[in-house]
């Protein structure tokens, strides 16, 4: 049994068998700013990302792309957005022109 309270305005949804609570405006700022969301996200589907809007190229090694993100990133910050997503799921990288590799 769950029981969840909103304001007015707020959203509740259901996303890869997640619940989340969005506020008003919450998506409409992340997509006029450019900025990334993801909730629940498969990292692999997070490299694509990365790869498409910064131009690089992920070396995942032998790192599981199966692992699940949430977060949100920065919409013209390479390094920033590394850290996110890559920090908060314990994995060292290394960036080098246009390349990103994971270590194990």
């Amino acid at each position: 049994y769950l029981q969840l309270v909103l304001s007015v305005g707020q959203r509740v949804f259901l996303y890869n068998g997640v619940l989340a609570c969005m506020n008003p405006g919450e998506l409409t700022v992340s997509w006029i700013s450019g900025e990334e969301r993801f909730l629940n996200d498969e990292l692999r589907k997070v490299i694509k990302v990365l790869e498409s809007r910064y131009n690089v190229t992920v070396d995942a090694g032998s790192i599981s792309l199966d692992r699940k993100f949430t977060g949100t990133l920065p919409a013209d910050d390479l390094q920033k957005a590394c850290k996110i997503v890559f920090s908060s799921l314990g994995i060292r990288y290394e960036i080098s022109q246009e390349v990103i590799k994971l270590l194990n």
